[in-house]
């Protein structure tokens, strides 16, 4: 007799399967796929590797938390992947440091360096406004907060 079957290994499936056996449930999680994680995966071909889900995270600390709330407490060191955009007239990395990735603009379209700018300005005012999402919109919220949340 189980206690809960969760349809779907992917990251979702797989978190709350984990978050049902850490609190003593008897679970089975159930995949159609080849493979568990989901779009967590990666497939060759012709000698060429293809990302097929989340290339990165945008709230790593909260991923953390997530996992260490699974039940995982190794520590977790994100490294950041680099991105990068091919055409005929740009070869550009987008996934590096944000500061490095302004500059690397400019350097490339030099008559644009005031809308670079002011692009990157907007953008990292809403960086900043959004930076704690998860602590404050409905939507974002887990565990507690987001049970609290559901009472009211």
């Amino acid at each position: 007799m189980l206690d809960a079957i969760v349809v779907g290994a992917g990251l979702g499936g797989l978190s709350c399967a984990a978050k049902l056996a850490h609190g003593g449930k008897s679970v089975l999680a159930l995949e159609k796929m080849h493979h568990v994680g989901g779009t967590s995966y990666i497939f060759k071909r012709d000698g060429y590797i293809f990302p097929m889900g989340p290339l990165s995270f945008s709230f790593p600390n909260l991923v953390k938390k997530m996992l260490h709330d699974a039940g995982i407490k190794k520590e977790i060191i994100f490294k950041r992947q680099h991105f990068q955009l091919l055409s005929p007239h740009i070869d550009i990395i987008y996934s590096q440091e944000w500061m490095e990735f302004k500059k690397h603009l400019k350097f490339l379209f030099k008559k644009d360096q005031q809308g670079i700018d002011a692009c990157f300005d907007t953008f990292t005012s809403l960086f900043e406004a959004i930076k704690d999402i998860h602590e404050w919109n409905p939507e974002f919220l887990i565990g507690k907060k987001k049970k609290m949340q559901k009472k009211y």
